[in-house]
Formats: C-alpha cells, structure tokens, sequence
C-alpha cells in the first residue's frame, strides 16, 4: 500500500473541532514525522514523530490555528506526502485558550494593551578591579514572558476560571497574521486577576500574566475512550455492527469519527 495521509474534523460536539489525521501505508521500523502547516506557520503534530511500530497512524490535533486552511504532511522512508486542507472554523472569536487534551476551552476577545513581552537574557556582570570593562557570563536566553488582556462572556468566563484552578500549561490558539503573535503557543499563566464589566452578567476582563513553556508529552493525543464504544453500541444489536462494518477493514475502525457519532 502506497504511503497516504488524509485530515478531517471530527466531533462536531467540540468546538473548535479536532483533525483527525489518519497515515495508512507505514512501513514498521521506518521513522515518520508528521507535522501540519498553514502558509509560514508549521508544527510537529503531537505524537506525530517516531518508528513505525504498525502500518497505520492515527492521531488526533487540536493544536492548530483557528479559521485557516491547514495541510498536513508525512515525511517517511524518504517519501512525503500531503493531505487535501482541511479548516478548524471558530465563530465565537479571534483567540482561545484551551487544556493541552482539549477538552476545556475559553474563547475571549483579546484586548490592546500593546501586547508587552519580556525575555530574561540569563547575563551576569562581573566587574573585577584595574580592569575598565566587565566580564559577562552568559547562557542561553530564556523565552518570552507577556500578559494578555482577555475578555469573556459567561460560559467563557467559566471555563476560563476552570483552566486557571487546572493549574497546568494551556494551549493558546488564534488566527494567523494577529500582528507578530505565533497562532499556537503554549502558555504557563502565573497571574489572572480578573474584574467584571458592566452591571449585569458574567463578563470578565482577565490580566493573564504569562511565560512560554514547552509541552514536553510527545505521546498521541486520546479522545476516544472504552465509553464512547460503550455509549455508541448500548442500543445496537451483533446484526448492526456485522452490517456496519461488513467489507471494511480493522484500519476503516480506527479513522472513525466516534466522538462525532454519539
């Protein structure tokens, strides 16, 4: 079988919908890296670089930019592959903050505040006597540190104050070309002081202060639990799923959209 990489939404529940990415055509032992992109923008997709231990590769990506056309790619035994693009539409706003599983997600309208940034250069200055300048040690710098003012409505508001009590790294996804500001980012919020707006309602307008982190889980992303068969099968006979999955393969199994068919 010919090396073959295909991308689609699924969970139609879930918004913004994940991409099921879907490589059929392996070759075991031959390492791949699959990664998506959108014109300059590229990532390696979570789980998406190794070995091939079998000859299919399903993964699910929810760290993608909102409302652009994405293309993923497989780059294995010196052949690369393209998928037909594939759009992760997002109407509630420009911006949302998200758990690194995707299950919790606050969509906010982000505020100008001139988006400041910080960078720790890592530098110490030594100034021994009789010398006129000073002896710097140095390292690597560390990455960029802001605060991004965000404003959410109600549901938002809620899910935002859940991702803060969470405590772990969020994903940040917006649309691409928001000034200078890298549509994916992962994002360690060491502040959140929040006020309402206005007199009624839930709106909040947060000051999340923040540090960029690395996501160091390269393992596949899991969105399809024993329950989801569970749910999915409570009601159907043996007869069903012979006549569901009659002249289709174990391969077929794995790229369906379980999430979306409840």
């Amino acid at each position: 079988m010919p090396l073959a990489i295909t991308a689609a939404l699924v969970g139609a529940a879930t918004q913004p919908q994940p991409v099921q990415v879907n490589v059929t055509g392996l070759t075991i032992g031959q390492t791949y890296v699959v990664t998506a992109s959108a014109a300059a923008w590229s990532r390696v997709v979570q789980g998406g670089e190794g070995t091939a231990t079998a000859t299919q590769l399903v993964l699910i990506d929810v760290a993608t930019p909102l409302n652009a056309a994405l293309t993923y790619w497989v780059v294995h035994a010196s052949t690369t592959v393209a998928s037909s693009p594939v759009t992760v539409a997002y109407a509630a706003g420009d911006a949302l903050l998200q758990s690194l599983d995707g299950t919790v997600t606050a969509g906010f309208k982000w505020m100008d505040n001139g988006h400041p940034l910080d960078q720790d250069p890592r530098a110490a200055f030594y100034r021994p006597a009789g010398r006129a300048r000073a002896i710097m040690h140095y390292d690597v710098a560390g990455d960029e540190s802001g605060t991004i003012v965000a404003r959410t409505y109600e549901a938002d508001s809620i899910a935002m104050r859940e991702l803060i009590r969470q405590g772990a790294p969020v994903l940040l996804r917006a649309e691409l070309g928001m000034r200078d500001i890298d549509p994916v980012e992962v994002l360690g919020i060491e502040r959140a002081p929040r006020v309402l707006i206005g007199s009624v309602g839930g709106r909040r307008e947060w000051s999340l202060a923040y540090t960029l982190v690395s996501d160091e889980d390269d393992a596949p992303l899991v969105m399809v639990t024993l329950d989801h068969l569970n749910t999915y099968y409570a009601t159907k006979m043996l007869s069903d799923v012979n006549t569901q999955w009659a002249g289709l393969t174990l391969a077929d199994m794995n790229a369906f959209d379980w999430i979306g068919a409840l």
